[in-house]
């Protein structure tokens, strides 16, 4: 099995090791809940629901583990004929990109739940631009390096002609 897809089964198993805690885990009532005032089937959370370390870390690293899955099946293909140089400083940078802006998102969670008054960016409470236009925008660079790289990463010169090899061998058993 190649390194990658070693880290890929590493980090997949580290997800269910979370998502087993999250079952097995007791509830927590929160002391400050209460219901919306303008929702009545919607509760709103307290202030102590800020200051749950381990609700907050354990989202962090399910959402760290998520985008580590993402780059891993992204570089799968790539490396199978030696890793190029520029490629893999692309994927890492656009990397450091998600993670920042997804590290960002979560610190400005607990300062949102406990403001009186939330501050708005562009239209969004702090957090949610962060995901917005932080998180969910920095992909695109994913699919960028993904797409301008591919034939020289991932499907290149050999590897057509060795598919055609193959179909054409298949072709002619059939």
């Amino acid at each position: 099995m190649n390194r990658i897809a070693s880290l890929l089964l590493i980090t997949l198993l580290a997800l269910w090791a979370i998502v087993i805690f999250a079952a097995v885990s007791p509830s927590k009532s929160y002391p400050g809940a209460s219901t919306h005032p303008q929702e009545r089937e919607m509760d709103v959370a307290g202030e102590s629901i800020a200051f749950d370390a381990e609700m907050i870390a354990t989202g962090t690293v399910t959402g760290l583990l998520l985008i580590a899955v993402y780059l891993l099946c992204l570089s799968l293909g790539a490396g199978k004929n030696g890793y190029n140089r520029r490629f893999v400083g692309l994927v890492i940078l656009s990397a450091c990109g998600v993670c920042g802006s997804f590290l960002a998102m979560a610190a400005n969670y607990g300062g949102y739940v406990t403001a009186q008054q939330p501050e708005i960016v562009a239209g969004f409470p702090v957090p949610t631009a962060w995901m917005v236009y932080g998180v969910w925008l920095c992909p695109l660079v994913f699919l960028a390096i993904y797409v301008i790289g591919f034939k020289s990463w991932v499907m290149t010169d050999e590897d057509q002609q060795r598919l055609a090899r193959l179909v054409a061998d298949r072709q002619s058993h059939s």
